[in-house]
């Protein structure tokens, strides 16, 4: 599916090596024109290269899910 997101990387505050490792994607998936529901077994691929899904959070103020912030791992 082609969708619409912001890649960043985690603060070195977030990275506990854990739960966030070096080297995480933190992901913000828009919504517009999304027809599936991202899932923590997905994967993505960022840049050519395939990530695993690590947690899904929808962000849906007042109600509707406006986007997802998402954990990927290589």
């Amino acid at each position: 599916y082609g969708v619409i997101v912001v890649i960043m990387d985690y603060r070195n505050s977030e990275i506990d090596g854990t739960l966030v490792r070096q080297g995480d994607k933190k992901i913000y998936l828009s919504t517009d024109g999304l027809t599936v529901t991202p899932a923590a077994s997905d994967e993505i691929t960022l840049e050519n290269v395939v990530h695993s899904v690590i947690d899904v959070k929808p962000l849906s103020p007042g109600g509707t899910v406006v986007y997802y912030e998402i954990q990927a791992r290589r």
